[in-house]
């Protein structure tokens, strides 16, 4: 399989899951 991406940084990868639960969880309280 070929990458559709650039290879990104285990750190950068770790802070977009951390910011995309904390959106989940607001939209979730919003709601």
């Amino acid at each position: 399989m070929e990458p559709l991406a650039p290879p990104v940084d285990p750190q950068v990868f770790s802070h977009i899951r951390v910011v995309m639960g904390m959106v989940i969880s607001l939209s979730m309280a919003g709601c």
